[in-house]
């Protein structure tokens, strides 16, 4: 993907793929807007935020505040609960040090002195080896269980992105950078559509059986159903086959409208002129979410970013 020139595209962009990644209920207050986006931050509120910091942030992610200040996403995905927090908004981030001081420390005193990898050696996607510059985490979302998106300061030498600061996703076994914040939502909008650019996705795949079969104990269970949703959407990801397009029929033709959308969303890839009619019947559905969605997905789906993305042959 190459937006970076277009910041408020790729915003658009990426609340359309947010949305039509839902697997369930959305907070009413998503609903309402019809977006994961919040109002815009007013300047005084970014200033107010960098003078606590000591430091000017990052400028494709003050572009983002002023556009949106938080969001009900985040790296993880979809804010699911009402009340619940994806990005910050300008008022709520803070040093990571601060809310998890062990966490940071840990991670410094172990990989501070690993050397920084050079400039022309960084690039999105990567596991961070050095955590030297660790201890000026900003915290951009909340943490949970010691997984947490934050901006980490560069020095110029180093600086791969041009402004100043990567961002790190972190987890229990470590961090991957982004070398701005504008490159990490792009990496967002491109794994996550659908499977078709996610490369774990395709190779964590299973034997299409085991596959099939997952998608049918998982979509029996209440409590699971979510994960249903998100094997058949890793259906785009796989070759077609006949029993593929049998799945994607009966699960579009099913009483679960999350179900349905799913297919339809798989069957972008394998068949798309039926996967469109479909989609755009799903935009008047009683479920408010999968309306959303499908809507979600037809926009972001004729976006030159992913509409280019390889399809199937085979339509019916």
């Amino acid at each position: 993907m190459a937006m970076h020139g277009n910041l408020v595209e790729t915003f658009r962009l990426w609340d359309a793929v947010m949305l039509a990644s839902a697997d369930r209920p959305l907070p009413a207050v998503v609903l309402e807007r019809g977006s994961v986006l919040r109002p815009p931050a007013e300047s005084a509120a970014i200033r107010a935020a960098e003078e606590r910091l000591g430091m000017a942030l990052p400028p494709s992610y003050v572009a983002f505040l002023s556009y949106s200040d938080g969001a009900y996403a985040n790296g993880c995905g979809l804010v699911s609960e009402a009340g619940a927090s994806g990005l910050l908004p300008a008022a709520g981030i803070s040093w990571l040090a601060d809310t998890a001081p062990d966490h940071v420390a840990l991670w410094v005193e172990t990989f501070g002195d690993v050397p920084l990898d050079l400039r022309e050696a960084r690039a999105d996607g990567q596991d961070v080896v050095s955590f030297a510059p660790f201890a000026d985490a900003v915290l951009i979302t909340p943490m949970v269980d010691a997984i947490c998106d934050c901006l980490v300061p560069v020095g110029p030498d180093v600086d791969a992105g041009g402004e100043g600061f990567e961002v790190w996703e972190t987890f229990k076994e470590g961090a991957t950078r982004f070398l701005t914040f504008a490159h990490w939502l792009e990496r967002m909008i491109a794994t996550p559509w659908v499977a078709r650019h996610d490369a774990d996705a395709r190779r964590l795949t299973p034997a299409l059986a085991a596959q099939l079969a997952s998608i049918e104990r998982w979509r029996a269970d209440p409590d699971f159903a979510w994960y249903a949703i998100r094997l058949v959407r890793e259906l785009a990801a796989v070759p077609i086959d006949h029993r593929v397009l049998e799945t994607l029929d009966r699960l579009e033709d099913g009483d679960d409208p999350y179900l349905r959308l799913a297919a339809a969303q798989a069957g972008l890839v394998h068949r798309p002129d039926r996967a469109r009619r479909r989609l755009a019947a799903l935009t008047a559905s009683a479920e408010p979410t999968v309306a959303l969605a499908a809507a979600a997905t037809l926009r972001a789906s004729d976006h030159p970013a992913v509409s280019d993305l390889p399809r199937s042959d085979q339509e019916s």
